[in-house]
């Protein structure tokens, strides 16, 4: 429960609570999309000759049509953290990337990540970080017992990644890819075959090219491989974690141009930072599910309710910042907490021992090196 202390973990509520009223299209061979208004567009069609994927439909829906994605996060996605997220109405949460060939091979690893969220922790993704297809089977099959689908990492761009070429760094070799997606779908197809349990699906996650039908051949031939949902941020790995600049800001046109592709599930990731970017990103997508990550955890609070519960305030930005235009206008400004931890830092070494700054270093929140939404 520690990870609580250190996690501004309520603007879940913003993202969901801020749907309440939308009406999202059920996912079909076309779904109406809507305006920020609330107007009815056309519908968005997948390209003709694509075929839908029954077997993969008939799983997502057998796990509640699942929307609102709570993406893994380095650090944080712990079972509390999931359970948390869950009570403001995540429809569907992640384990944080685990290690294949380390899960394999390390019982004490294994234990690291211990699934004890019991159904109330469902349904559940588990991602899998590997480059190589026999390790990445093996760990498939030992997590498939405990989760409703497997996920492969082709999102992560940070460097522990491009050490062995997997996370974003598996995009560059579809060969190697589609191996790895195909061997991790038949540990857990021969799973399904020997379980009398709800079926688990193979997924993966992936990053965009600056190509867009690259982007669009890698998914799929991912699908083709035996993937049955893909989730697509759409940023190249180039543009890495962290603050975005305006060049940096995921661009929903390619996740599109994914989705139309496609005859299985598709979820975006990328600018979801408050509950305008969530509807505006089923508009502009047509995805059938839309995930939050680094932007779930930096929340601005503007009161509290009735109930004690912290309120989000739409119209400011996360982490202190505006985090669109319409934030921006509003005028968004620095949460206190940051602010405090901040004049914290700035103290003369010597003065950090006065009553005062003894009490904000309580409020300052633990360096993290590397946490990042993969």
């Amino acid at each position: 429960m520690a990870i609580l202390q250190h996690c501004d973990y309520g603007v879940m509520a913003a993202l969901v609570q801020g749907l309440r009223g939308l009406e999202l299209g059920t996912s079909s061979t076309s779904s109406s999309t809507r305006d920020a208004d609330g107007t009815a567009t056309a519908p968005l069609c997948r390209t003709p000759q694509i075929k839908r994927n029954e077997v993969a439909w008939k799983w997502y829906e057998s796990i509640g049509a699942p929307k609102l994605f709570v993406a893994p996060l380095v650090g944080y996605s712990e079972p509390a953290f999931r359970l948390l997220c869950r009570s403001y109405d995540a429809d569907i949460a992640s384990t944080p990337m685990i290690e294949a060939a380390g899960y394999v091979a390390s019982e004490r690893y294994r234990n690291e990540f211990a699934f004890t969220g019991g159904s109330e922790d469902r349904p559940l993704t588990t991602q899998l970080g590997g480059s190589e297809p026999a390790p990445l089977a093996a760990a498939a099959a030992l997590v498939a017992p405990f989760c409703d689908a497997v996920e492969l990492n082709m999102g992560c761009p940070q460097r522990c990644a491009k050490k062995n070429g997997s996370g974003a760094f598996l995009m560059e070799d579809l060969a190697r890819a589609t191996r790895c997606i195909a061997a991790m779908r038949r540990a857990v197809d021969a799973h399904n075959a020997a379980s009398s349990g709800p079926r688990v699906a193979t997924v993966v996650k992936i990053r965009c090219f600056d190509d867009v039908p690259r982007t669009v051949a890698l998914a799929r031939a991912l699908e083709a491989a035996g993937a049955e949902m893909i989730t697509v941020h759409g940023r190249t790995r180039h543009a890495g974690g962290g603050r975005r600049t305006a060049a940096q800001l995921a661009n929903w046109a390619w996740i599109r141009a994914v989705r139309e592709s496609v005859g299985i599930p598709c979820i975006s990731n990328g600018n979801i930072r408050h509950a305008d970017d969530v509807a505006d990103c089923f508009a502009a997508t047509g995805c059938d599910g839309v995930m939050s990550g680094v932007g779930a955890l930096r929340p601005v609070w503007n009161s509290v309710d009735g109930v004690g519960r912290p309120k989000f305030d739409f119209h400011t930005g996360c982490g202190g910042r505006a985090s669109s235009s319409r934030a921006r206008a509003a005028g968004g400004t620095r949460s206190r907490r940051a602010s405090v931890r901040t004049r914290w830092r700035r103290a003369p070494r010597r003065a950090r021992a006065t009553p005062t700054c003894a009490a904000l270093s309580r409020s300052r929140r633990p360096r993290r090196s590397g946490t990042s939404a993969i």
